[in-house]
């Protein structure tokens, strides 16, 4: 069991400085996202994150529908591997325009409801959110989050008994 502290308050005026600067960000980037960034998305990345996958996967309980919460969705790299395995995803990220990316990859996956997408930073998510889930994942997003420890904090709060916690290419 990993333990982490936040070490200070973060300012309000801070926070919401910080998410808006992601929001730009990835607003003006959402469009060549999985072009400009062949590193977290190439085959060696992808058999990895498919290993870790499945390692995961085996600890769980079968029989039932997974949930899986992707925070810092993007563009669905790790969202579309989940799918893949038959998770019910909840897809978060603070970007409309990622979030969209995802969304014009994943059709058949949203008019099945086994994706949801929402559009919401993920401390906001997680605070308003009252579900729990087999597995919670966060890929390449931590440094954008402004206090990191707390939402880890509140990423354990959501998971199920046996669930994981998986932090990919961070």
């Amino acid at each position: 069991i990993l333990l982490f502290i936040s070490l200070f308050s973060m300012d309000q005026t801070l926070r919401d400085e910080i998410l808006q600067a992601n929001i730009t960000l990835h607003k003006d980037e959402a469009a060549l996202y999985d072009r400009i960034h062949p590193e977290l998305t190439n085959d060696d990345e992808r058999d990895r994150l498919r290993r870790l996958l499945n390692l995961s996967v085996e600890k769980l309980p079968s029989g039932t529908p997974l949930r899986a919460l992707d925070l810092g969705t993007g563009t669905g790299f790790v969202s579309q591997e989940l799918l893949k395995r038959n998770f019910q995803v909840d897809a978060v990220d603070i970007s409309a325009e990622m979030i969209e990316r995802l969304r014009t990859k994943q059709p058949e996956a949203l008019a099945r409801k086994q994706l949801k997408t929402v559009v919401q930073d993920a401390d906001r998510f997680l605070a308003d959110e009252e579900g729990s889930y087999d597995l919670i994942t966060a890929s390449s997003v931590l440094h954008h989050f402004p206090d990191y420890s707390a939402t880890i904090k509140a990423m354990v709060s959501h998971l199920k008994p046996g669930g994981s916690l998986i932090f990919f290419h961070e």
